[in-house]
């Protein structure tokens, strides 16, 4: 006996395609869009109050989800968005292997694009300016230090191992 599934996470507006059943990994993913979309300051005025206050504890045969509604609430900051990426990289997405490679010199200088944001210019009153040297004393030294106590991963591998 075939069992009916039902969308779990139905958006009004959305889900005219068929229903598919959940695996584990997407139940876990729409479990962790719940917990970050419950902790934004405006939660329950939101559309996704009732589908979170709606979704049960544990996952069922009877569990399923359209994909529209899939991808609109799991589209939250903090969830990859595919998951076939592969396990190395997703586990340490900052490793230099798992990016772009930074351009490389002998001199171990890096290239004069923003550390921050990694463009070569920075607009001011809605025109371009070349970027300035660091004026601060020890610059190297407050990033990485900042870097540190920030965790900021990416920030680290940047400027590990250069000379600002």
């Amino acid at each position: 006996m075939a069992t009916s599934l039902q969308c779990i996470i139905h958006v009004e507006g959305k889900g005219d395609e068929e229903i598919k059943a959940l695996s584990k990994d997407k139940w876990q993913k729409i479990e962790l869009a719940a917990q970050i979309r419950s902790s934004k300051p405006n939660f329950m005025q939101s559309k996704y109050y009732a589908v979170v206050e709606s979704l049960p504890n544990t996952l069922s045969d009877h569990d399923g989800y359209h994909t529209s509604c899939y991808r609109t609430f799991t589209a939250v900051p903090g969830i990859p968005a595919h998951s076939s990426e592969s396990e190395s990289h997703s586990q340490y997405p900052y490793l230099r292997s798992a990016g772009t490679q930074l351009p490389t010199s002998t001199s171990g200088v890096l290239p004069k694009v923003c550390v921050f944001c990694d463009k070569p210019r920075k607009k001011f009153k809605g025109k371009e300016q070349d970027l300035a040297s660091c004026t601060l004393d020890s610059p190297e030294f407050n990033v990485k230090n900042a870097a540190l106590i920030l965790n900021d991963q990416k920030m680290l591998t940047k400027i590990g191992s250069v000379d600002l």
